[in-house]
């Protein structure tokens, strides 16, 4: 699996190079990934602010299909600032808290979508 990231690209094959990536590459408190197998099919984009994640899932990177974005079990009116892969503000988003989810559970879903590089069932989706 390729990983895109502050940092770069990177293959990773294991669970353990995976975590060790999505925990270690950051800018401040921001951490935002790129996960695909394929360079025509799904992809999870991962983004972090501090213990908190937010993912969105795209079935192919065509761009036909708008994806899935990552529902929380908490309902929140909270709104959650994260960055894409530049780390730069000029691209970054705000979210609600309803499809903000915690950290441990974004780390589980990527390993998920390691080993099957299908839509994690770890995550509550809704459809965009």
């Amino acid at each position: 699996m390729v990983i895109e990231d502050m940092d770069g690209s990177l293959a990773v094959a294991t669970e353990g190079e995976l975590l060790d990536r999505l925990r270690s590459v950051r800018r401040g408190v921001y951490g935002a990934f790129i996960l695909s197998h394929d360079e025509e099919e799904a992809s999870l984009f991962l983004h972090m602010n501090g213990e908190k994640a937010y993912l969105h899932f795209f079935p192919d990177r065509s761009g036909d299909h708008p994806g899935f974005q990552s529902r929380s079990s908490s309902h929140t009116d909270a709104v959650c600032h994260f960055v894409q892969t530049d780390g730069g503000e000029a691209d970054s988003f705000d979210v609600s808290g309803d499809t903000v989810v915690s950290l441990d559970l974004a780390y589980a879903a990527a390993v998920e979508f390691l080993r099957a590089g299908s839509m994690p069932a770890s995550i509550n989706w809704r459809e965009v």
